[in-house]
């Protein structure tokens, strides 16, 4: 993991846990979007989703 990645877990409502590497991630009240290391977009409605975790968080970069 390079010093500017991040890390994304989400928790799907089946119960799967998906892993993701991105340069970027946002989240609002509707969607979970983010800019993966493999230069693609993938946006995700949240209400698709139990919950996530970026690490590192917002406030700690």
């Amino acid at each position: 993991m390079s010093k500017d990645e991040i890390i994304v877990h989400v928790r799907w409502l089946d119960g799967y846990l998906e892993r993701f590497e991105c340069d970027d991630a946002r989240a609002s009240k509707d969607f979970l979007w983010m800019r993966l290391t493999i230069k693609q977009n993938r946006q995700i409605p949240m209400q698709s989703i139990r919950w996530f975790s970026m690490t590192p968080e917002s406030h700690e970069r």
